[in-house]
């Protein structure tokens, strides 16, 4: 029997974000204490980052592509962000699914124990005209996600991560996060 992979069709394409979160043990050493997962749809928008000028042809080739090759925008930036309130030296680290061998680690990495947390944003009130507010009601963003066990589930059991958005945007932005799918 051969082993094959098959490329993906492009609508089944998909960027996978992967959040490790780091915390500190005993000795102060950074370790990886769970991660979070979440795709983005491929788009116009949000694509590869042109080859920069500056890359001789060999090279670019053989490390396409890069992490800095990947897309981000503010709201890969506000995940991460909010995340990094709680655990400051937490990483993201993006791959593409193009083809089934890569649905297969994806599979292998959901298979893992996990917690439930809560991903919580709400709107940033600094500098608003604060007695214009009082009593007035505001949307926030609230979101279940799975945070993926790296040794003892105790270090991430209750976690609650949050943060805030721009006050004129934060609509918007619940949006964008609404579509925005956690593995």
């Amino acid at each position: 029997m051969k082993n094959v992979v098959k490329i993906l069709k492009p609508e089944e394409m998909k960027f996978i974000k992967k959040i490790n979160i780091i915390s500190q043990n005993r000795l102060n050493n950074d370790i990886v204490i769970g991660f979070l997962i979440y795709e983005r749809e491929i788009s116009l928008d949000y694509t590869f980052k042109p080859k920069d000028k500056s890359d001789d042809d060999m090279k670019y080739l053989i490390t396409y592509p890069k992490q800095s090759d990947y897309p981000t925008d503010e709201i890969d930036e506000l995940i991460l962000e909010t995340i990094r309130i709680s655990y400051p030296n937490s990483t993201v680290h993006t791959e593409i699914l193009f083809s089934t061998g890569d649905i297969e680690w994806l599979d292998n990495l959901k298979n893992r124990p996990f917690e439930v947390s809560n991903l919580i944003i709400r709107p940033d009130f600094f500098g608003q005209d604060l007695e214009r507010l009082v009593g007035k009601e505001f949307e926030v963003f609230r979101k279940d996600l799975r945070i993926y066990v790296e040794g003892s589930s105790e270090l991430i059991k209750n976690i609650v991560f949050y943060g805030q958005c721009n006050f004129e945007k934060s609509k918007e932005i619940y949006n964008k996060l609404d579509k925005i799918i956690f593995i």
